[in-house]
């Protein structure tokens, strides 16, 4: 079987070793892509002038900073279950349009959620205790201390099929980790 190609590097590619956080994406031929936060280590050498040539087969040595690659995020509405792929829990978050609605996690705990400020993100994971943010990132201090206490997090297992029963104005983002791209 043929190996994924490598895409490239996000942001302005260089051949600087030791360089900070870089996002590298791992482009398979059947579509399974993944990506991850990485360091580059290092660069085999390239032992020709690359001026003119179109292809020059070459390493690129990185470490993995957070230990997975992270698949494509799916996206889910209404009364699902859901089963994902991958070696580790699935990062889970829930998209917010602002209304006021509820929902309820695989563990059986219902969230009842007032009319908020606009769209929001709500981290699921936990350790995350529910953590709101706005579209730009920042955290919503006042809509989060709502759920503190109410929502610690949902750690769902790879394989495993959990049901979710999201009211309107709700989407989940479920994006699954892996070990190796290669897989």
């Amino acid at each position: 079987s043929r190996l994924p190609l490598i895409e490239g590097w996000t942001g302005t590619p260089h051949r600087r070793v030791g360089s900070h956080g870089h996002w590298l994406k791992v482009v398979a031929r059947d579509g399974g892509n993944r990506e991850a936060r990485v360091r580059l280590d290092g660069f085999g050498e390239v032992e020709l002038d690359p001026s003119g040539t179109r292809l020059i087969e070459d390493s690129v040595r990185y470490k993995c900073l957070d230990g997975y690659w992270s698949g494509g995020i799916r996206t889910y509405t209404g009364n699902v279950t859901v089963t994902t792929p991958g070696d580790l829990p699935p990062k889970l978050r829930l998209k917010w349009d602002g209304r006021s609605t509820s929902f309820t996690l695989p563990s059986g705990l219902r969230v009842s959620l007032a009319q908020g400020p606009g769209t929001r993100w709500i981290d699921l994971e936990r350790g995350m205790q529910g953590q709101v943010t706005d579209e730009d990132g920042n955290v919503d201090t006042g809509t989060w201390s709502s759920l503190r206490g109410v929502l610690v997090g949902e750690t769902l297992q790879p394989h495993t099929k959990n049901d979710f029963q999201l009211g309107a104005g709700l989407t989940l983002e479920v994006t699954p980790r892996f070990l190796s791209p290669w897989r």
